[in-house]
């Protein structure tokens, strides 16, 4: 399954309007929960029966901002192994990383990693 630019936007466009992580769950009365941000404030979800269920509810708002974030990292390591690695079509090699200029005779997925131009979440600087 490919999940698109505009899919990921509105994935991440729920999660920044979602009540503020981290969210916790709380058993109300055996075999039924409340999932919330902090105690004193109104549960953002109620589960009965199923603690996993609830414990789910509860990660997710810190887990699929964490997967979002590294969907982004990992589709930008491609974008540059996928643009240095084009053949140059006067010199026959690679072309150089097109946000340091750097050419070398590295593996270019390599190089993609550890560009003094990309930050660690795979941006250009």
């Amino acid at each position: 399954m490919t999940i698109t630019k505009e899919r990921l936007a509105e994935i991440k466009a729920r999660c920044e309007a979602a009540t503020r992580a981290p969210w916790d769950v709380v058993e109300i009365h055996p075999k039924h929960y409340h999932v919330s941000a902090a105690l004193d404030e109104p549960p953002v979800a109620e589960v009965e029966y199923i603690i996993q269920d609830a414990e789910f509810v509860a990660h997710a708002r810190s887990d699929v901002p964490a997967l979002l974030a590294e969907v982004e990292r990992l589709r930008g390591l491609i974008k540059a192994a996928e643009l240095t690695s084009r053949p140059d079509p006067v010199r026959g090699v690679a072309f150089g990383c097109p946000w340091c200029g750097l050419r070398c005779g590295r593996d270019r997925m390599i190089h993609a990693s550890d560009c003094p131009a990309f930050t660690p979440e795979g941006k250009v600087k």
